[in-house]
């Protein structure tokens, strides 16, 4: 979750991830190698100016779309666990500066309250196929 949410924020390289997060290395080169397994990264060659070739670690489209729940589990973090105090991020509108939060939308756009919220099963789902 840690590289997953620092690889959302920006962070592509081993060594910053490392210093980041302060895992152990060895622990570090397991994960990045299970989320690029899982798809939820790629490897990409990089070259900085005066050394060798080395990996930097790229979210696919699939880990780019965890961030919509990363922000809903920090607002509710900020809420639930900050106590009141300034949240010490937040997440704002690139062209224009504005706060955005986490709502749900219905198919029109309009935000739905939780007390409205309601779930549809579908006939599929309401009788699971049997395990074979």
């Amino acid at each position: 979750m840690l590289i997953l949410r620092s690889a959302l924020y920006g962070v592509r390289r081993y060594d910053d991830f490392q210093n980041e997060i302060g895992i152990p290395r060895t622990v570090l080169a397991d994960r990045l190698k299970r989320l690029v397994a899982s798809g939820l990264m790629i490897q990409q060659d990089y070259k900085a100016d005066g050394s060798r070739p080395r990996k930097e670690y790229c979210l696919t489209e699939m880990g780019e779309a965890l961030s919509l729940p990363f922000i809903a589990m920090r607002e509710w973090s900020d809420r639930w666990v900050g106590k009141g105090r300034m949240p010490p991020m937040r997440p704002v509108r690139r062209s224009d500066g504005s706060e955005i939060r986490v709502a749900l939308v219905d198919d029109k756009g309009r935000v739905v309250p939780p007390d409205d919220l309601a779930v549809r099963f579908e006939d599929w789902a309401a009788n699971p196929p049997a395990e074979s």
